[in-house]
């Protein structure tokens, strides 16, 4: 569907939406759905604060931690 719309509607408009979408996900507490729209828009400054915000409210305050030793 997303081709479809890139299609119709061109690349510079879907990223648009995306990017309110991601919004409005957030305003909604739909962090999932606001993470993915805004790595659909590229956006990922705002997917990484989303991230760490959703890990923050699941109460893995360690994870990030385990996650950065991991990759070293």
């Amino acid at each position: 569907m997303r081709d479809e719309a890139r299609r119709r509607c061109g690349e510079d408009i879907l990223h648009q939406l995306s990017v309110r979408a991601s919004h409005w996900y957030e305003m909604h507490a739909f962090l999932h759905e606001a993470i993915n729209a805004a790595l659909s828009a590229w956006d990922y400054e705002q997917a990484a604060l989303l991230i760490a915000r959703s890990i923050e409210e699941h109460n893995f305050p360690d994870a990030i931690k385990v996650l950065i030793n991991k990759t070293r």
